[in-house]
């Protein structure tokens, strides 16, 4: 029987030209000092914690709220945790060759109303930065999931997926940036846009849930979060 050694130039190639990162959250903590992700949180009550098991296969959800304030802030972002500094700008850059994978899965306790309980859940690369392509639900805008793009914090490129967000069900996003060609974006494994302008050359992955109206605490479940670039120059 003979045995074929693995091509290690090869992988140490597609190593070296990529970048992998996933969180599932089944740390001790909620957020572990080795994630690639950190917390940021602001307002009375805000933080995350782990979720209780809710019985559909999901090794670890966190949970992030808002807390009770009428602009309470629960954030996930990518960077800090992991060592990797992000003061001078953000941690993911996009040019022509790479592509860059983001996914998270997601639910909400329960819906927004308007001019009662409002908040704006942002979830993709790019949270309330002017540099963004990401997925958001704001109940003024639509009821539905929304998808944006822009690199200039001006008119953003939007399109409304036409899936109604509904409290209690889990939905898989994931946003694909091919270098400056185009995003698409997915919603449970379907396309839902496919964006050519406007495109972000920048941005740092994470979710996150912040209150604008009313001071019951909002929450947003998180069962993972993953994030990938591939063809980097190095």
């Amino acid at each position: 029987m003979s045995y074929t050694l693995p091509n290690l130039a090869a992988t140490l190639d597609y190593a070296r030209s990529s970048l992998v990162e996933i969180d599932d959250f089944i740390g001790a903590s909620p957020i572990s000092t080795s994630s690639p992700f950190s917390l940021r949180a602001s307002g009375a009550g805000a933080g995350a914690s782990h979720a209780a098991l809710i019985g559909d296969n999901s090794p670890g959800v966190v949970e992030l709220t808002t807390g009770t304030t009428s602009s309470g802030e629960a954030t996930l972002t990518g960077g800090y945790n992991a060592g990797i500094s992000s003061t001078n700008g953000s941690i993911l850059r996009f040019a022509s060759g790479i592509q860059t994978v983001f996914e998270a899965r997601v639910q909400l306790d329960s819906l927004a109303t308007n001019g009662v309980e409002e908040f704006d859940v942002y979830v993709g690369l790019g949270l309330a930065s002017i540099s963004y392509a990401r997925f958001r639900y704001n109940v003024d805008t639509s009821a539905n999931w929304t998808v944006e793009n822009d690199d200039t914090g001006g008119s953003a490129t939007t399109t409304t997926s036409g899936t109604v967000v509904a409290a209690g069900t889990w939905y898989r996003m994931r946003a694909v940036v091919s270098g400056v060609t185009n995003v698409q974006y997915y919603l449970n494994d379907s396309l839902v846009a496919t964006h050519t302008t406007n495109l972000p050359g920048s941005a740092t992955p994470g979710v996150s849930i912040v209150k604008s109206v009313g001071t019951s605490a909002a929450i947003l479940r998180v069962d993972y979060i993953a994030v990938a670039q591939y063809g980097l120059s190095r």
